[in-house]
């Protein structure tokens, strides 16, 4: 992921995709406890050089955005 030239929005899907392929067998593992973010969110975020926040926000794309707003946000359309 190091050598990939991502721009951050594309990293913090990246982060969530990679979460999501960890395939959880608990669904509650995802969820946020107060303000802090889940464990693997940090992890993800620290992985991929961004904040927990851009890794969440990758997660809302991914999980509500349009097709054509992910496409954009994968295609470096910030």
């Amino acid at each position: 992921m190091k050598r990939r030239h991502l721009n951050e929005s594309q990293r913090g899907i990246a982060a969530k995709e990679r979460m999501l392929a960890g395939k959880k067998t608990d669904p509650s593992a995802n969820l946020r406890h107060g303000n802090e973010p889940h464990k693997s969110v940090k992890d993800a975020a620290k992985l991929l050089n961004v904040s927990p926040r851009t890794v969440e926000s990758g997660s809302r794309i991914l999980s509500f955005g349009t097709p054509e707003l992910i496409q954009a946000v994968e295609s470096g359309g910030d």
